[in-house]
């Protein structure tokens, strides 16, 4: 991974802190597409909900003007989407580029190419894939025309892919978790940044107790980390003080 200017370092934290702070799905998905183009230089950024079976797709893109108001040509087309069919076929989301997979030339030749990105004056495109319902493609992208993603705009994708993950599973969790007044008691110290030492001296429970606890909490909310856990708090936290006011 390349060093990260200092600049790009603090727009990077600011990105996931506007990540932590995504209280529903929109400002989730606000925040993905403002902070992805203020780390990547593009003109394009998108998130899209592709439902291939009955061949529709949502798609919100910022800005809006780019995409032309008609998308129906990726349904249409999506098999010639590289990307797109390598993640359908593997389920590997990981970010790559439309010329990891295959040449600008071959892909500019596709009937994807001249309904959709020719019409918007979009050529090269990065692309990775959220946790997604069955039957749905979350997939965001990123789009430019005038030079190809780098590599170190890949390494950037990879590094902040795990984040975003993360937030998409606890937006689509809210208001479907059930946890038990403990999880909730050790779930709560968690955002408040207590260790597990700590969380079981408040609750007069062993630091491995705790740990049991975080497990449960954990396989609940669909995440791997304890900071995954800490955001799906702070994000519930912050939505029924916004419902309360």
């Amino acid at each position: 991974m390349h060093h990260l200017a200092v600049s790009q370092g603090r727009t990077l934290l600011d990105f996931l802190w506007r990540l932590r702070d995504a209280a529903d799905r929109a400002a989730f998905v606000a925040a993905v597409l403002e902070g992805l183009r203020s780390l990547i230089p593009c003109e394009l950024t998108s998130y899209n909900e592709v439902r291939p079976a009955s061949r529709t797709i949502s798609t919100v893109a910022l800005p809006a003007s780019v995409l032309p108001p008609d998308t129906t040509p990726f349904t249409r087309h999506y098999r010639d989407h590289p990307l797109f069919l390598h993640q359908m076929q593997t389920g590997d989301g990981s970010p790559r580029r439309i010329t990891d997979m295959t040449s600008m030339r071959t892909f500019s030749g596709t009937g994807l190419f001249s309904e959709l990105y020719r019409p918007a004056r979009i050529r090269w495109e990065i692309a990775m894939t959220l946790p997604a319902p069955p039957g749905t493609v979350r997939c965001v992208t990123l789009d430019r025309q005038g030079r190809d993603f780098a590599d170190r705009d890949l390494e950037l994708l990879q590094l902040v892919r795990p984040y975003l993950v993360d937030a998409q599973r606890q937006i689509d969790a809210a208001g479907n978790v059930r946890l038990n007044p403990r999880e909730l008691d050790v779930l709560s110290l968690v955002a408040r940044g207590k260790t597990n030492r700590e969380i079981g001296a408040v609750l007069h429970i062993s630091p491995r107790t705790v740990q049991k606890h975080l497990e449960h909490v954990y396989d609940k909310l669909g995440v791997r980390r304890r900071a995954g856990a800490a955001m799906w708090a702070s994000t519930q936290y912050s939505a029924t003080r916004s419902g309360n006011k």
